[in-house]
């Protein structure tokens, strides 16, 4: 229950509850009047998201963190980008224009990644402790792939851009203006950070100034928020100037609220009648992430350990139910679905956020009713484990 609950899963099913394929008190129309209030929700996770690729931290990451995310997002772009431009072909032929190519790029972008939550799954000694504290640091690394995949397949079925009294197409001219209001709103939000000093509300008034500008530009531009403040955030956390661990700390206060909020609009805008070539893409997908993430993340850990540490340090767990939680969906698939819809509310799009949203919820449920316990240590075993110095897990 807490899984489910913490993966906003019973958010959604009430959600679904309170829409027109419920009972519906809440019309697609009228959450759709709301657009702009969500857009700067999706800025405020972008936004979010990106503080957290500071510099410093980014490089003190360790190379097995890396070749992890890299190994996820090629197998993400080559196994579930195949099997999904398959199974989207089969599922629209028929339909003329049919957005396969932006529907696959997508799937491939909800697809990077997996959940960060390890507490359900997490079992005892410093080995678990160390893979616990990877799952975390990739599932947040890979969400910041995930929105740039994402922003790639919106820009890249947009309408040319008009410059200079020439057409350019959309994938070339808005990142590099995304890139230029992060540049400008970044350091004006920094500034305006460093006049509100310690006092929290004048804090959340730049806060939500910054990310109604951004989304409001974004929108313009046809570009998801989430990619505009993405790149707004990074530059803000790469700023000299002022202390923004205190301000970070205060609008991740919102973290959870926020997961609820946008889990109930999903349930809303879902369309569970998607026929069976939807539940057969859904189940589909649901079969690879529950085969192929937990191989691809034992291979990619344990390959690299291998390599780079002496015997005795740094292992991993050669059994745990962690690689099996690795099958479960990154949060941040339901949000950049929920903004495809909203900016896009059309039957494709739908039928995206509803096989996503299965997709994610069956892998959660198989994933709590799997069990994988990891075997007992002897006792050298276990003395070895604990002498492992702690603090290479930390730095991780």
């Amino acid at each position: 229950m807490a899984a489910l609950i913490s993966g906003g899963w019973l958010a959604m099913i009430g959600g679904l509850l309170l829409g027109p394929s419920g009972f519906d008190v809440v019309t697609r129309p009228t959450l759709l009047q709301t657009f702009p209030l969500l857009e700067a929700g999706m800025g405020w996770i972008g936004l979010m998201v990106g503080l957290q690729l500071r510099r410093e931290v980014l490089k003190a990451l360790p190379n097995t963190l890396r070749k992890l995310v890299g190994v996820d997002t090629l197998m993400s772009a080559v196994v579930f980008g195949g099997a999904a431009i398959g199974l989207l072909s089969w599922c629209w032929r028929g339909r003329s224009n049919a957005p396969v190519v932006e529907g696959t790029i997508v799937l491939i972008a909800a697809a990077v990644g997996w959940a960060m939550e390890t507490r359900s799954l997490r079992g005892e000694g410093a080995a678990e402790e160390r893979l616990a504290v990877l799952v975390r640091a990739g599932g947040s690394l890979a969400s910041v792939v995930a929105i740039v995949v994402f922003a790639i397949g919106i820009m890249h079925a947009n309408h040319p851009i008009a410059l200079g009294g020439r057409a350019w197409p959309a994938l070339v001219i808005a990142p590099a203006m995304c890139a230029a209001l992060a540049v400008f709103m970044g350091v004006a939000g920094r500034y305006m950070l460093t006049l509100a000093g310690k006092q929290t509300e004048y804090q959340l008034a730049v806060f939500i100034g910054v990310v109604a500008f951004v989304a409001g530009i974004a929108t313009e531009l046809e570009t998801p928020s989430l990619f505009a403040a993405l790149l707004t955030g990074a530059v803000m956390a790469n700023l000299k100037g002022v202390d923004l661990r205190r301000f970070e700390r205060f609008i991740l206060g919102a973290e959870h609220a926020l997961a609820v909020i946008f889990a109930i609009v999903a349930g809303v805008l879902l369309d569970p009648v998607i026929g069976w070539g939807g539940l057969i893409a859904a189940l589909s997908l649901v079969a690879l992430r529950l085969i192929g993430k937990p191989m691809m993340m034992r291979g990619a850990l344990r390959s690299q350990r291998a390599r780079h540490d002496p015997p005795g340090k740094g292992e991993l767990p050669a059994r745990s139910r962690l690689y099996a939680g690795a099958a479960r969906q990154s949060p941040i698939a339901t949000v950049m679905l929920v903004s495809l819809v909203l900016a896009h509310p059309t039957e494709a799009s739908q039928e995206l956020l509803t096989i996503v949203a299965l997709t994610g919820l069956l892998c959660e449920v198989l994933t709590i009713a799997r069990r994988t316990p990891a075997p007992k240590a002897t006792a050298p075993e276990t003395a070895a484990n604990a002498a492992a110095p702690e603090q290479e897990g930390a730095a991780s």
